[in-house]
């Protein structure tokens, strides 16, 4: 069972003919002994950027949606990523929209067991890691694991983490999703190395 949170790979794994669960039908498959877990995870800022791009600016469900659901305003003009960031700081991001909605509270991280967390950023690694752990077959550990829309975010990302970008910015989604850094980091995922640079424009 995987746990594909939003924008954080859950399109990719749709495209596999992976099936969706009723939240009974989840709880009941991850009560069983034998079923092995696994939960996707993204750099917080890499999954906001994209969340940006793709729905406030791509235009779905647009930015007027999302400026009403973080109490911005009742228009629907796009505001910059430091408002947005600002709003979830203040909103909180367990119960905002499931785009924003952190990581953690999707995949209940902080109180239930993985296998596995993986990061997005390897998901190629992903098949081999699963087979090697339950002892498949080589065939299905070279299988690539196709992706959808994590390659298409813009701007692009560097190193397979998110762009740099000012430190203000960095700072309020560190606040943000601080649950986020410190429990997937829990769980051997460390995006904080990437949350403590300086970008070569913040130091001008």
């Amino acid at each position: 069972m995987v746990c594909a949170v939003p924008k954080a790979g859950s399109s990719s794994i749709k495209s596999m003919g992976a099936r969706a669960l009723t939240i009974a039908q989840a709880a009941a498959i991850f009560a069983q002994h034998d079923t092995y877990r696994v939960a996707l995870v993204r750099d917080p800022f890499a999954r906001f950027i994209s969340w940006y791009n793709d729905k406030v600016l791509g235009g779905t469900p647009g930015p007027g949606f999302y400026n009403r659901a973080l109490h911005i305003s009742n228009d629907s003009l796009p505001r910059s990523m430091h408002v947005y960031a600002a709003a979830l700081a203040r909103e909180g991001v367990h119960t905002a929209e499931p785009h924003l909605r952190s990581q953690t509270r999707h995949c209940a991280l902080h109180l239930l067991h993985f296998d596995i967390v993986h990061p997005l950023e390897s998901i190629s690694s992903l098949p081999s890691r699963v087979s090697d752990a339950l002892g498949l077959s080589n065939t299905t550990r070279s299988r690539p694991l196709p992706t959808v829309h994590a390659v298409r975010s813009k701007p692009a990302a560097i190193n397979g983490t998110a762009p740099c970008h000012d430190a203000s910015l960095r700072h309020v989604l560190r606040t943000a999703y601080a649950s986020d850094f410190e429990w997937i980091r829990r769980h051997g995922v460390n995006y904080m190395h990437r949350a403590g640079e300086t970008c070569a424009d913040d130091a001008s």
